[in-house]
């Protein structure tokens, strides 16, 4: 975590420190690699939200289309979207984390480049947090939609996120570990954050990481708010996991490659690796060491 200062960050402020030049509520980081097809649809969507001010900086990861023509014109007509362009490819989690550091403003949000806000959704959530200080995050319900069915392609996924709100860091913790993959609870990491809190956990949490573990290492040390409204569109340009169609696709899809002779091959990202990063984190968190047990024992 400590090259988090690096070159790579000195270049952002280069950049970007004549930028910031009136305060205003709310940042929005949006990292983008090869989204041309969706980035301008995104933009247009975070740009049609109300009742808040707000800059958008667009981080290209030195994409290979047509992202930085389609950025550089919403640029051009709208001053509230800045982008900056790597050089080279620096990574997901360099390219994430390096929008964060120069936020200034009291509120932060990532947006994926292909996601769709709803008009109140930054409004909203702000004025959630605003209401309930001790809270850390705010997060809505949503939408997870796969593009390539159309209208059918849209379902709200299962899972409870209001155990995010418990005063119990480890009933919190744990309910949500339980939850399963379908359930999309690592969009917790795309809700809207005190940027003072979310710059502390990425100094703290051990890893290289936006979600996955990360979101154990949060709800470890802090609670949030959870809004009882649709308010944002996680889009997927293929099938989404846990979609009705997703395990008749699935199995098709693995029937084919044995009828092709493929072999599957072993997952990069198995089950321990998750564990171990689950466990790792919570301990960098202070969670008590007589409840990591409880998370090997769900995954089993």
């Amino acid at each position: 975590m400590n090259n988090r200062k690096s070159i790579v960050g000195r270049l952002y402020s280069l950049k970007w420190a004549t930028i910031l030049t009136k305060r205003v509520a709310l940042t929005i980081g949006m990292p983008v690699f090869n989204g041309g097809k969706y980035v301008h649809e995104a933009l247009s969507s975070l740009l049609a939200m109300t009742g808040v001010d707000f800059q958008v900086f667009v981080s290209d990861n030195c994409s290979t289309d047509d992202t930085p023509e389609k950025v550089r014109q919403v640029a051009g007509e709208d001053s509230r979207v800045s982008y900056f362009r790597h050089d080279k490819n620096v990574g997901a989690y360099a390219n994430f984390s390096g929008l964060l550091d120069h936020a200034e403003s009291d509120f932060f949000m990532w947006a994926a480049h292909d996601d769709l806000w709803r008009p109140t959704f930054a409004a909203t959530l702000i004025a959630a947090l605003v209401s309930d200080p001790d809270a850390a995050f705010a997060i809505p319900r949503w939408i997870t939609r796969s593009m390539s069915l159309g209208p059918v392609g849209g379902f709200e996924p299962p899972g409870d996120m209001r155990i995010i709100t418990s005063e119990d860091p480890i009933e919190r913790v744990l309910k949500f570990t339980e939850m399963l993959a379908t359930s999309h609870k690592d969009n917790l990491v795309y809700g809207m954050w005190r940027t003072s809190i979310i710059k502390s956990v990425l100094t703290t949490f051990p890893y290289q990481v936006i979600g996955g573990a990360m979101c154990q290492h949060i709800l470890a040390q802090h609670r949030g708010v959870w809004v009882n409204e649709v308010l944002f569109e996680k889009r997927y340009a293929g099938l989404a996991p846990g979609h009705p169609l997703d395990k008749p696709h699935r199995s098709i899809m693995a029937l084919k490659a044995r009828l092709r002779g493929v072999r599957r091959g072993p997952d990069p990202y198995n089950r321990q690796t998750y564990i171990d990063e689950i466990t790792v984190g919570l301990r960098a968190a202070g969670f008590p060491e007589e409840q990591l047990q409880h998370i090997d024992r769900i995954h089993e």
